[in-house]
């Protein structure tokens, strides 16, 4: 479902005093300085569930942001309030403002996640597998059955995960992490095989599968899993 909301972006306290607002300059959008409190539920918000985030976000900081990731890992077991004083203290919330308009939709970018392992240990796991080893970027490569069902293909095999749905969201998402007991593993997109992308929300609501309207992608892969033979041959359509 889509909303319409206002539009904020939290910037570096550095660029709090720039008049042009460089982050606006040769956009089709500005960004007008406001205050915490304009943003709603910043109160009532939990800020230790934002932590993971953050680090996320600091893993590969820009210079600009060097300083605030450094001084972040003292706050891994602050409390809620602990934690938004110090983006308080440190980051400048602006108004994105497009087209004279402060309202927007906002979307955002699934990263699939999955378990699994690097040594094949079930005979349930499949593989994820890396460039084939006969690549060519402007040619047209197997289909997904083709690659299911062929034990040697040519290509070779970075992980094994535990669930061929979470292995197809992986390849419609094109990136994602495997927590392994081994630690984890981040997958990216490598290339495609230049078929026609299908859709597994359409192929499901042209079967009568799901409601027309509505449905997510969480609803979507709990119907997936629950009807793994089924799935299989309808995944094979993308």
């Amino acid at each position: 479902m889509r909303k319409v909301v206002s539009l904020f972006v939290v910037c570096c306290s550095l660029l709090s005093g720039c008049a042009s607002h460089p982050l606006s300059q040769g956009r089709s959008f500005q960004l007008e300085e406001v205050s915490f409190s304009d943003l709603p539920g910043w109160q009532q918000d939990d800020f230790k569930e934002s932590y993971p985030a953050l680090k996320y976000a600091c893993e590969n900081p820009t210079a600009l942001w060097q300083d605030f990731c450094t001084r972040l890992d003292a706050y891994e077991i602050a409390s809620s309030d602990e934690l938004r004083e110090y983006i308080e203290h440190n980051l400048t919330p602006y108004r994105v403002i497009a087209y004279g308009s402060s309202k927007g939709r906002i979307t955002g970018y699934y990263e699939a996640e999955l378990t699994g392992t690097r040594l094949r240990v079930r005979e349930t796991q499949v593989p994820i597998y890396g460039v084939p080893y006969d690549y060519h970027r402007d040619k047209k490569h197997d289909i997904r059955s083709d690659i299911e069902e062929n034990d040697s293909f040519n290509a070779p095999v970075l992980a094994w995960a535990d669930c061929p749905t979470d292995v197809f969201l992986l390849h419609v998402q094109g990136s994602g992490r495997m927590r392994t007991p081994e630690g984890e593993i981040k997958l990216g997109y490598a290339g495609s095989n230049n078929r026609k992308f299908t859709g597994i929300g359409q192929i499901l609501k042209d079967e009568g599968l799901i409601e027309t309207t509505g449905h997510s992608m969480v609803q979507i892969r709990q119907w997936l899993k629950e009807h793994p033979e089924q799935a299989r041959k309808l995944m094979a359509q993308n």
